[in-house]
């Protein structure tokens, strides 16, 4: 045990040393050690089902908080704060019922919004101009994601080719009794290692690029052409 005097009470504490003394007393337990680590790991699982959110902070009770289509995008048109819902099925803005500073006491119900938006969305998304920007991008994307994917594919197995030369000049040597023997199987047994990571790298890669992609019908013609898409 070690004593210590707190600094900004003048109190003298004690800290258990580096080297503390544990002792087994079962007849001082309480509650019996079963029950204990069925207590843990429950309190383990709850903790993970209610955890917090990475960028608020805030608790997600993800076991009694309901999701919908538009949850936490919806804003409030008067002072910005979240749209939320205050009754069965109906957006209201959170900043009136939490705090009574706003002044938009309008409610709607949840099947009007998502309607209204979906069908906006629907018109504008789906606009020719819109349709033909939305295609042409998604053929960029795909021919950059290739390209690298090409890319990607070549060093690999210029990696993989440059693992077989060290490999062959290992088992030369130790064929050869040129070194020292164990040294030598330790280093070819890394770069065996190395050789079949790269390899699984490399077939996960190909089995990958090789599968065509299907553009969704959007209404606007269009024809397949070298593994990629383009309007006709």
């Amino acid at each position: 045990m070690e004593f210590r005097k707190d600094p900004d009470t003048g109190k003298r504490t004690s800290l258990p040393g580096d080297s503390p003394l544990i002792v087994e007393a079962q007849d001082l337990r309480i509650v019996p050690q079963d029950l204990w680590e069925a207590v843990t790991t429950r309190l383990e699982a709850i903790s993970r089902k209610i955890a917090t959110d990475p960028t608020t902070g805030l608790a997600l009770h993800r076991a009694h908080r309901k999701k919908f289509l538009l949850s936490g995008l919806l804003k409030c048109g008067t002072c910005g704060g979240n749209m939320a819902i205050m009754a069965k099925d109906r957006y209201g803005c959170s900043t009136r019922k939490r705090k009574g500073t706003c002044d938009n006491a309008t409610s709607i119900t949840r099947a009007q919004v998502e309607g209204r938006v979906l069908a906006s969305l629907k018109q504008t998304l789906l606009a020719p101009d819109n349709l033909t920007a939305f295609v042409a991008q998604v053929c960029n994307e795909l021919t950059t994601h290739q390209k690298s994917a090409n890319s990607t594919q070549k060093s690999l197995e210029k990696a993989i080719a440059a693992l077989e030369v060290k490999i062959t000049r290992m088992l030369d040597q130790i064929e050869d009794r040129i070194g020292d023997a164990s040294l030598l199987h330790q280093r070819l047994n890394q770069r065996q290692e190395e050789r079949a990571a790269l390899s699984i790298e490399l077939e996960t890669l190909s089995s990958g690029t090789h599968e065509p992609f299907v553009m969704p019908d959007l209404g606007l013609p269009m024809a397949r052409w070298s593994g990629h898409w383009k309007t006709s």
